[in-house]
């Protein structure tokens, strides 16, 4: 599996860009809450933006993020389908990358910045996120403005 150039060679972010899963549809959405709420030991929640955790969340924690998880993706539930949630299995999770469906950004295109998800719930213990690249310079040194 190759690494993506700007993510850090370690195993939590090798598993980051492993194969996933989106749920798309609002019923699969709230089944899959519904089951990672009968199952809340041994996650690690991964607020990026905040430091990785160092061990995983007691119960009511977990339960907790994945309320405010949840509370998040919501915010789009006027919408057809979610999209805002990644998982490597929905029937066995071990990793679900949840994003804030407000800032998704595109998949058109290769020159975009790369959009971490807000969070991480994780069976591995997570690794700090990488810094941000600097910004590209274009022809003859001029700085290539982001879209």
């Amino acid at each position: 599996m190759s690494l993506d150039n700007s993510l850090p060679d370690t195993l939590f972010w090798r598993l980051y860009q492993g194969r996933s899963k989106g749920l798309l549809h609002w019923p699969d959405v709230d089944a899959f809450w519904e089951h990672l709420a009968t199952k809340p030991e041994g996650w690690y929640v991964y607020d990026l933006e905040s430091d990785p955790p160092e061990s995983p969340a007691r119960a009511t924690a977990f339960l907790d993020s994945l309320n405010t998880a949840q509370a998040l993706v919501n915010q789009r539930r006027e919408s057809s389908h979610s999209g805002a949630i990644y998982v490597d299995s929905a029937e066995a999770p071990a990793f679900i990358k949840i994003f804030d469906p407000t800032n998704m950004g595109t998949s058109c295109g290769g020159d975009h910045e790369m959009i971490l998800p807000r969070y991480i719930f994780s069976k591995a213990k997570p690794d700090r996120k990488p810094e941000p690249a600097p910004p590209k310079k274009g022809f003859l040194g001029r700085l290539v403005l982001a879209r």
